[in-house]
Parts: structure tokens; C-alpha cells; sequence
């Protein structure tokens, strides 16, 4: 089970709630102190094409455990994507964060830490709660890939997350529930999802 984290910048790291307080609308997060991992997923991925091809994402399919309380909503999914140079070292990071299901907040949402308002999240250069206004790349940003033919095409829109070759590119992924989303209140506490899949294409 993760814990909610926030952050604008991946590589800055992520905060999580240290303490809460009480304010006109309820219990609302007030310390914060630094998140490692199982608070969020990581992992990395190495990924080849042919030369001259540029790396899009053409899904990131999720499954809620419980799809009254659904975990997505307040989900996010962010690429670190490194170029490689040529003694084969992983340089120039550009990050990239999907919101995986845009849906309407649920019932009972609501903004829960002390400043900041819906469509900010924690300042990862600050440790005293301020938030930055962020957003998110959406499912609007995924490029157009059809199975049946196995062909991929552009779409306005659509967000290249960087170049790709016969030497692996590395792709760190991270996985967290944005604590600052409305959504991610109790609500949806003790929930999970069933799956999570990306999907990378070449164009």
C-alpha cells in the first residue's frame, strides 16, 4: 500500500503528511517531511527502437480494485527520461507526470492540505507546505496506436518523451497517489488498483 505523496519534480523528491490540523473544513495536512520508497513505486525500464524514432507513450491502463472508491482518480504516473551519450552514460533528465483517469472528482472529495488550492501540489523545493499550481499530462497527450494493424500514429497533442535508437534509453518510472489531489482523502484509504500497464511506441 503506498502512502500519499506530492511532488512537482521527481528528482527533487517527494513529500508525505507528518502531521495534520484542524481548520473550518476538517483535518487538513499541515507538516511534511521527505518520502522514499514503498510510500511511492519506482523502477526503471531500458527501451530500444530503430534509429530516428521518437518514444510516446499510447496507454497507461489501469484497473481499480473498487471502482465506487477508484485509487486512479488520484493517481499519478511520471517518466524520467534520460538521453545516453556516447560512452553510454544517462545524462539530460526530462520528466514527464500523467493523470491516468481525469474522471470527476468523487463524492466527498475535498482539498486537504493547509495552503494551495485543486490544481496544486507540494513545492519540492519547500518543506514548510507551500504548494505550486501543476499540470499533469492526460490520456489527451497519449499518441494513437491501433492493434489490429499494429501501426502507430500521432495525434495532436500528443507528447514525445524523447528519442529512442539502438541504444537502450533509460526510463525511470514512478508511481504515487498525488496527496494533494482532492480525490486522495479517505475515501479511498485501504483501496488499491487491480492493474497498471504501459504502453511505449516508436513513431
Amino acid at each position: 500500500p503506498m502512502v500519499p505523496v506530492s511532488t512537482d519534480r521527481m528528482l527533487n523528491g517527494f513529500q508525505h503528511v507528518s502531521a495534520f490540523s484542524e481548520n473550518p473544513s476538517g483535518l487538513v495536512a499541515s507538516l511534511f517531511g521527505a518520502a522514499i520508497p514503498p510510500e511511492y513505486y519506482k523502477t526503471s525500464l531500458f527501451i530500444k527502437g530503430q534509429p530516428g524514432q521518437s518514444l510516446y507513450i499510447y496507454n497507461i491502463g489501469y484497473q481499480d480494485a473498487d471502482e465506487t472508491a477508484p485509487v486512479s482518480t488520484a493517481m499519478r504516473v511520471g517518466f524520467v527520461v534520460y538521453e545516453t551519450d556516447t560512452a553510454g552514460a544517462f545524462i539530460n533528465p526530462k520528466e514527464y507526470i500523467f493523470a491516468i483517469n481525469t474522471a470527476p472528482n468523487t463524492a466527498g472529495s475535498l482539498y486537504n492540505t493547509a495552503q494551495g488550492s485543486a490544481g496544486h501540489v507540494l513545492d519540492s523545493t519547500r518543506s514548510d507546505g507551500s504548494t505550486v499550481e501543476f499540470t499533469p499530462y492526460t490520456p489527451d497527450h497519449y499518441c494513437n496506436y491501433d492493434p489490429a494493424s499494429d501501426s502507430v500514429s500521432k495525434k495532436d497533442g500528443a507528447v514525445a518523451l524523447g528519442a529512442v535508437g539502438r541504444t537502450p534509453v533509460k526510463i525511470d518510472v514512478y508511481v504515487w497517489l498525488e496527496g494533494c489531489d482532492p480525490d486522495c482523502t479517505s475515501s479511498i484509504a485501504g483501496k488499491s488498483l487491480k492493474l497498471l500497464a504501459l504502453g511505449f511506441a516508436g513513431l
